[in-house]
């Protein structure tokens, strides 16, 4: 009597494979009797409620901006320093008496 190792054939190119796996070792087709796991549906929701989509982010590598985000914060960052420094010459010139405020 051979030993034979229980197995299940794989329905697209034949071979049987272990009982332990779900996929074929050969194609990679899903074996028969294996239970794969549903994917649960998005939520529904209510009609009356919005959908939000500023709380939704997409998935970007970490350290990734969306176009346009860092724009924003270095445009008032550097217009904050050129009034400040606009403000400070002017003062200077008042101090030395070129101009008068």
């Amino acid at each position: 009597m051979a030993n034979e190792t229980p197995g299940i054939a794989c329905p697209n190119c034949g071979p049987t494979a272990d009982t332990a796996q779900r996929l074929c070792p050969n194609c990679g087709t899903p074996l028969p009797g294996m239970q794969t796991q549903a994917v649960a549906p998005p939520p529904v929701l209510p009609p009356g409620q919005p959908q939000q989509p500023w709380a939704m982010t997409p998935d970007l590598p970490q350290g990734v901006r969306q176009k346009g985000q860092g724009n924003k914060i270095v445009s008032w960052v550097l217009g904050g320093c050129a009034l400040l420094a606009l403000l400070v010459l002017l003062g200077l010139l008042a101090l030395c008496g070129i101009i008068t405020i």
